[in-house]
């Protein structure tokens, strides 16, 4: 009757450090797949609010820059329309002025065109991302179906080694 004690013992110790075991695993693939969302969440997040920041500034830049030139060529142009006495003169000035449009226009069209292929990679890149981000939120339903499989799995095998103890004892 004493063997059979010492024999108990030693099962119920190693089933408890067996289950203690798959918790702790259980716990921390868990604490792990919080991280990795929360890790995804921020970059995301992050990438997001740096490239609308980053666009937002270089498109104030870029047309108070245009119209500090535009204010430029006015008053330059007026400085020249006061100054010329003929008519031709004037005209004259007003096709210089034209040119001058013109090439800010073109200017100012491959410019957006930039900003356009800007605009599009930043969508792909967040595409890219939110993608990645689907992924993970796969790989979070994976692990958490395991994570869930593992328990039952534990409580199975408790249950099945407390039988076995009762019908011991």
């Amino acid at each position: 009757l004493a063997a059979l004690d010492v024999r108990h013992k030693q099962s119920s110790t190693f089933v408890t450090q067996k289950t203690i075991a798959y918790e702790d695993e259980i716990h921390q693939h868990h604490f792990e797949l919080i991280r990795y969302l929360d890790n995804l969440g921020d970059k995301v997040a992050g990438v997001i609010e740096h490239n609308e920041a980053e666009i937002f500034t270089a498109y104030k830049k870029h047309f108070a820059r245009v119209k500090k030139e535009l204010e430029e060529f006015k008053k330059h142009s007026e400085a020249q329309a006061n100054s010329s006495n003929t008519y031709l003169e004037k005209i004259d000035c007003l096709e210089k002025q034209l040119v001058v449009f013109r090439e800010e226009s073109l200017k100012l069209f491959s410019r957006v065109t930039e900003k356009d292929k800007t605009i599009e990679h930043l969508k792909l890149t967040l595409e890219e991302l939110l993608s990645e981000k689907r992924h993970m939120d796969g790989l979070i339903k994976q692990l958490s179906r395991r994570n869930r499989e593992l328990e039952t799995q534990k409580d199975k095998y408790e249950r099945k080694h407390s039988e076995t103890d009762n019908i011991t004892l």
